[in-house]
């Protein structure tokens, strides 16, 4: 049985780069990430041109795959679609693939990070409209971002960041020890939260006697990473 070939591709006014690449590479499945202003339109020539032999998807988790590319929470708003996209694709077994051609620069950038975080292979589409009027399946370059060792922690920091995660509000350094007495010295909390705020995955504020630890955007990110990975190890 041949293994669902997933595209996640970034779209804004054209789609030519989103259909070069599935025939380039033989999608059985795309969701297209549109920019707001595109939509519904691009989802449906998308629909049309290609539905006969690729599923199209609009949704996932029950959210449409449509964004404002112009904020700036976009950056991870669209970051989590791909997360999602991969970790939920209904077929376990699929090779995901992450078209970096198309959108705003913020989008394209948001894909290649997607691609190193999930592994995915990355491709970019050179003259796409012209590779479908001619039908041709060349000039597709594919980027080694999927070889790219994706963010490592080691149990001890997936342990502070879901925790952190758990507690929105934050926790003081001697909240944490008390919840995990057992892995965790002041000493040792002190270190990895440390790091931790370095790589800024959490953030740290002074409240009254104590320093809060919180988990940030890019924390919960790396959390989710490390949760997938070690699902997919098992």
């Amino acid at each position: 049985m041949k293994k669902d070939r997933v595209h996640i591709a970034m779209v804004g006014s054209a789609v030519e780069p989103v259909i070069s690449g599935a025939i380039n590479k033989g999608a059985t499945d795309i969701y297209p990430i549109i920019s707001e202003k595109f939509w519904p339109e691009k989802f449906d020539e998308l629909k049309n041109r290609l539905s006969a032999s690729v599923c199209i998807h609009d949704k996932v988790n029950n959210k449409l795959l449509k964004v404002d590319p112009f904020r700036d929470e976009s950056f991870i708003e669209i970051l989590e679609m791909i997360i999602d996209i991969v970790q939920f694709h209904p077929s376990k077994d699929s090779e995901f693939f992450i078209n970096l051609t198309g959108g705003t620069k913020l989008m394209s950038a948001v894909a290649e990070a997607g691609a190193v975080l999930t592994k995915s292979q990355a491709y970019y589409v050179v003259n796409p409209e012209e590779n479908v009027k001619n039908k041709r399946r060349e000039s597709v370059i594919d980027l080694p971002w999927h070889s790219m060792i994706p963010l490592e922690l080691d149990n001890s920091r997936v342990l502070i960041l879901k925790c952190l995660n758990d507690h929105p509000s934050g926790l003081s350094n001697k909240r944490i020890v008390g919840l995990y007495p057992n892995e965790f010295t002041s000493r040792k909390i002190t270190y990895h939260l440390k790091d931790l705020k370095k790589t800024g995955y959490i953030t740290r504020e002074r409240e009254g006697r104590y320093t809060i630890n919180k988990i940030a955007p890019w924390g919960k990110i790396a959390l989710r990473i490390a949760e997938m990975n070690k699902i997919s190890r098992m």
